[in-house]
């Protein structure tokens, strides 16, 4: 199946665009694509210029159905060097001896 590739990227490009300020929408690095019940599903993937989140970057998913390309979602994700936080944990685990002083409540289990 013959896909649109050069306006499904210019339709991910464009809702990018519109959903993030053009300063923080790098390059262009990657497409990958799967064909799902006749559709093709395709990610782009942009670099994220944004001094706050280094390491991150734009995955823009479209699907062309025939002669029409429209897009899915708009993400941003995490790379394999992103700061993220750690894993959620419940108060009972995380307050460790020492982290509660004279006066501090907590709630009971």
């Amino acid at each position: 199946m013959a896909t649109r590739t050069g306006e499904a990227l210019e339709a991910a490009r464009d809702a990018l665009h519109a959903s993030a300020p053009d300063e923080h929408v790098g390059q262009h690095t990657s497409s990958d694509t799967e064909f799902v019940d006749g559709a093709a599903v395709t990610t782009h993937t942009f670099s994220c210029t944004n001094p706050a989140y280094p390491g991150w970057y734009w995955a823009v998913a479209t699907v062309e159905i025939g002669s029409t390309v429209t897009v899915s979602e708009v993400n941003l994700l995490p790379g394999a060097q992103a700061l993220v936080p750690p894993q959620w944990q419940p108060w009972e685990t995380r307050v460790q001896p020492g982290d509660l002083g004279v006066g501090d409540l907590l709630p009971t289990a």
